[in-house]
């Protein structure tokens, strides 16, 4: 085809390659974004953003890939797939880019609308420490668990914390009980209904002992 000498199946590597890509990938990949905390949607899953699963799920495969380069380049990225087709190592240049389709997702459409599942209202004579406790516990839980979100309300008896998940809430009101030798008190709350279901929002009053 290009008079040099032929290696595989009649061809030189060069013009062999062109006919067996090992990838082929769009000019254009889209993704889905929530623009409030940056999760990307990937298989139903709103997960951290990882460009190069991106890229690897939008590629079509015609051998084995065994890794990728993503290079920022202006508003491109240049994309280098390394395996090999049919035995033959090959390098694999691309260029595309990348668009985020912004879309909120489910948790921060529950923060934006002030949705909560949980109420904790903490009281007593400890409640500043209590709330830095509950502060902390609920970034650490919220590392693994984007439910874990939280406003807070002051009063004059002390502050309210509105948890998104009932479950997030329960397991911190317990470990408040335990480090503040507090007491517990759960009621509920009608919130609406839903398939003609009750929703019901929890209640917890904590109040710290007089040992914390």
């Amino acid at each position: 085809m290009c008079g040099k000498q032929s290696t595989i199946e009649g061809q030189c590597e060069e013009c062999w390659g062109k006919k067996h890509p090992l990838a082929e990938l769009p000019d254009k990949i889209e993704f889905i974004q929530c623009p409030k905390c940056n999760l990307v949607l990937s298989k139903g899953k709103w997960i951290q953003p990882n460009y190069e699963r991106i890229v690897e799920h939008s590629a079509k495969l015609h051998g084995e890939v065994t890794a990728w380069e993503i290079t920022p380049v202006k508003n491109m990225y240049e994309v280098i797939a390394h395996g090999e087709v049919s035995g033959v190592r090959k390098d694999e240049k691309h260029v595309v880019r990348l668009h985020a389709v912004r879309n909120i997702c489910p948790v921060c459409g529950k923060l934006l609308s002030g949705y909560y599942e949980a109420r904790l209202q903490l009281r007593g004579s400890n409640v500043g420490a209590m709330a830095v406790w509950l502060e902390k516990e609920a970034e650490r839980i919220g590392k693994k668990d984007s439910t874990a979100f939280y406003r807070h309300e002051l009063f004059k008896e002390g502050v309210d914390f509105l948890f998104g998940s009932k479950a997030v809430a329960k397991g911190i009101a317990e470990g408040l009980r335990k480090r503040f030798n507090a007491e517990l008190t759960t009621s509920f709350q009608i919130a609406g209904r839903k398939d003609g279901k009750e929703l019901r929002r929890t209640i917890i009053s904590i109040r710290s002992g007089q040992n914390a």
